[in-house]
């Protein structure tokens, strides 16, 4: 994934975070990453560049497992287990292949456990919050904005 691919992401799900609470969620939670930090030693970097890192900790970042959505939250009143899986994709249609592998398998066992799987979608034209699973949506499938409005849930409490 590009940087500027990242930035963005981490953008929309900083936007969904906050929205979610005006939509019904109780204590909507980023889930972080695992990561971890391997320091290198010196002499594995260049040499020209040995003196300017000299008295620094140089580390490069390794991703650990990979989490089960973006945010986690709670039903108010039932207490029901609510994951999302933030997607933003500004200027096109949302693809089955803007998902990664492990993602609709992680959206699938929640939902299948009881709880409540959502799908954010941040696009140009808005927020659309939508159940997981989305219907008609799969494999090499796509959601229209138009068909994401039709699908929108503007009340996490109201969703079966």
């Amino acid at each position: 994934m590009a940087k500027r691919e990242q930035v963005t992401g981490a953008a929309g799900e900083t936007f969904v975070l906050s929205a979610l609470s005006g939509r019904g969620l109780a204590i909507p939670e980023k889930i972080g990453t695992p990561v971890k930090l391997i320091t290198i030693p010196l002499d594995h970097i260049v040499p020209s560049l040995r003196p300017r890192y000299r008295n620094r900790l140089i580390a490069t970042v390794v991703y650990g497992n990979k989490v089960s959505g973006d945010t986690r939250g709670l039903i108010a009143g039932s207490g029901r287990s609510v994951l999302v899986e933030t997607k933003t994709v500004l200027d096109h249609n949302l693809r089955w292949s803007n998902l990664r592998k492990h993602q609709p398998g992680r959206l699938d066992a929640h939902a299948e456990a009881g709880g409540l799987s959502l799908l954010a979608w941040l696009h140009a034209t808005g927020l659309y919050l939508m159940q997981w699973p989305v219907p008609g949506f799969g494999l090499r499938k796509s959601i229209t904005p138009e068909q994401a409005a039709s699908l929108d849930i503007l009340d996490v409490t109201q969703c079966q």
